[in-house]
């Protein structure tokens, strides 16, 4: 009877057979992973359509200064009082005309410094800026008010020697009855109970009369003892003023009570109707007022 020996485990054969089959199934590569899902596109960013800008609405300076807006649509000049200097002598106004609706570069900067002892301008404190050509299709200076702002803290403090820390305050004149039937008559109260008696009279005055020379105006300021003290003896013709008026206007006392900046409304013919300003006087006040 045939046997057949049972095949050993052991056997070197074997052995490298079984170790070759292991080898090469750890050696098989694996398998690929699975591809990464393609990244999503990137929105397009939009851009919104820039605002149009909106029209500038007058605007205190960065100071300590008095402001009173005006009005465009009649004409009514905005106003600012810088202050008083250190010495009490001088003041600094600003009037911004917005113009007759007219043409397209229009509006009238105006910067001025009194010598309210003299009651004359200082020299060389003026400073008014207007566009070089109003028909313009591009206006030159772009914007009056912007290059007012670049100018106006050298001008100020060359000629009024700064800015004061506090805004100043106003006294606004108090109409009375007049005697004399012409003339306007307004108090002033001024700070330690003290106050003026004004008399303003316009000569030349009108609408009718409007436009060149003018009219001018006489004021007498009236304290509590010795004369009448005239600020304006009514020589002076302005072209297209025909109106003066106290009543509506400004006075503003200095720190030290010893000078006042008189504000006066004024009224002149414009392109369109009439334009509604102010024009100063400063006094020195008298000894015992």
């Amino acid at each position: 009877m045939l046997k057949i020996a049972p095949v050993r485990h052991n056997h070197p054969l074997a052995l490298s057979l079984a170790l070759l089959v292991v080898t090469a199934a750890c050696a098989a590569p694996a398998a690929p992973p699975p591809p990464n899902p393609a990244p999503a596109p990137t929105p397009t960013p939009t851009t919104a359509p820039a605002p149009t800008p909106a029209p500038r609405e007058p605007a205190e300076p960065a100071t300590a200064s008095f402001f009173q807006a005006g009005d465009a649509a009649q004409q009514r000049d905005d106003l600012w009082f810088h202050g008083w200097s250190a010495d009490g002598q001088r003041y600094a106004f600003e009037t911004w005309y917005h113009g007759p609706g007219a043409t397209r570069c229009e509006g009238v900067a105006t910067l001025t410094v009194v010598d309210a002892a003299r009651d004359v301008f200082v020299e060389g404190g003026r400073l008014e800026l207007r566009h070089r050509d109003p028909e313009a299709d591009v206006c030159d200076p772009p914007d009056l008010r912007a290059e007012m702002d670049r100018r106006r803290p050298d001008f100020l403090s060359k000629h009024l020697g700064g800015l004061p820390l506090a805004p100043p305050t106003p006294t606004r004149p108090i109409p009375q009855v007049s005697t004399r039937g012409v003339a306007r008559v307004d108090r002033i109260e001024l700070s330690g109970g003290r106050s003026l008696t004004s008399e303003l009279e316009v000569q030349h005055g009108g609408r009718d009369l409007a436009g060149e020379p003018g009219a001018s105006y006489t004021l007498r300021l009236s304290g509590p003892s010795g004369p009448a003290l005239v600020v304006e003896p009514g020589v002076r013709r302005r072209p297209f003023v025909w109106d003066y008026d106290l009543s509506s206007g400004l006075v503003f006392e200095s720190p030290d009570g010893r000078h006042l900046a008189l504000l006066l409304a004024t009224t002149s013919l414009s392109y369109e109707g009439d334009r509604r300003s102010y024009h100063s006087n400063g006094v020195a006040l008298p000894a015992g007022w």
